[in-house]
């Protein structure tokens, strides 16, 4: 996920080194109530038992993952159109929740957590 680490250079200079890293397989972990119950309902999805990683949350698939907890979580705020959209969206779902993230739905607010 375009993570690298940094070394000091050796030497005089005050430059540094820059390394590209295999950033997957980060544990994704919750920072309030709502994330928490985002991350026992993706766990659930993919059958983990204790863990599940950033990527879950942070790519292209993981944006359809935060959709569907939001659209389960509260089903009132679905938006049918969009909804019907993104459900026959087959690769492009997350292309289909951008494209509908409108003030005040489900998909901004999905675009927000993705983001954040």
């Amino acid at each position: 996920m375009g993570e690298c680490y940094l070394t000091t250079s050796t030497g005089d200079t005050k430059d540094y080194a820059c390394f590209a890293s295999e950033g997957g397989h980060s544990d994704f972990v919750p920072r309030s109530s709502e994330q928490f119950k985002m991350f026992q309902f993706i766990r659930n999805r993919y059958g983990c038992d204790n863990r599940i990683s950033v990527e879950r949350v942070c790519s292209g698939t993981g944006i359809v993952n935060v959709y569907d907890y939001l659209a389960g979580e509260y089903p009132d705020r679905v938006d049918k159109v969009a909804h019907e959209q993104i459900v026959n969206g087959g690769a492009m779902k997350g292309k289909y929740i951008s494209m509908n993230a409108k003030p005040g739905s489900l998909c901004e607010e999905t675009m927000l957590i993705f983001a954040t």
